[in-house]
């Protein structure tokens, strides 16, 4: 266990309860399956109106309509790139710990919350696991469709809760399951 991580996790421990793992996800920008429609999907979304309104202000100078296009072309930058910077940011901001009977996340983009899950009542436990050793430990039903694979925090879609992109991920789980038993 790293000790910077476990200082920073100490004061959200209970009296007797022990911290068994501590963890963060990847850090950076990642690319998920679901980029390969997002990406063009928000090129799209982001350039049309910014061709009508280029194509407009050459035709006509000063044009107030180009208001109109600006939500559009706002809503396709965050598709484009600000999704990107804050699912990187909120990965560079998460913690992960394993305790002998919770399940601790310490994450936020601009400010940092807990969550905290009692490990003896966890849902659905799911795994997945590349050939790095490196994954994702899924607590709950998971999405079937494309937004299940995605870094993308939808407006009513709710991503399960999850311990993603950590390194030796089948130890984890391995170590999860030790504790529900336990």
């Amino acid at each position: 266990m790293d000790v910077e991580f476990e200082n920073e996790l100490r004061p959200e421990l209970g009296r007797e309860e022990k911290l068994v793992w501590t963890g963060k996800p990847k850090t950076g920008v990642i690319f998920y399956p679901s980029d390969l429609f997002l990406i063009p999907f928000s090129l799209v979304w982001a350039g049309i109106p910014a061709g009508a309104a280029i194509l407009s202000t050459m035709k006509n100078g000063r044009n107030p309509g180009l208001l109109f296009f600006f939500p559009f072309f706002v809503i396709g930058f965050y598709l484009l790139i600000g999704r990107f910077w804050v699912d990187a940011r909120r990965r560079r901001n998460t913690l992960y710990g394993v305790t002998d009977s919770r399940i601790i996340i310490k994450s936020g983009i601009f400010t940092r919350g807990v969550k905290s899950f009692n490990i003896k009542v966890l849902p659905d436990i799911t795994i997945r696991e590349k050939g790095d050793g490196r994954g994702t430990i899924s607590f709950g039903q998971l999405n079937s469709g494309w937004l299940g694979y995605s870094n993308l925090n939808w407006p009513g879609y709710r991503s399960p809760t999850r311990l993603e992109l950590i390194d030796n991920v089948r130890e984890v789980y391995r170590l999860i399951l030790q504790q529900q038993r336990s």
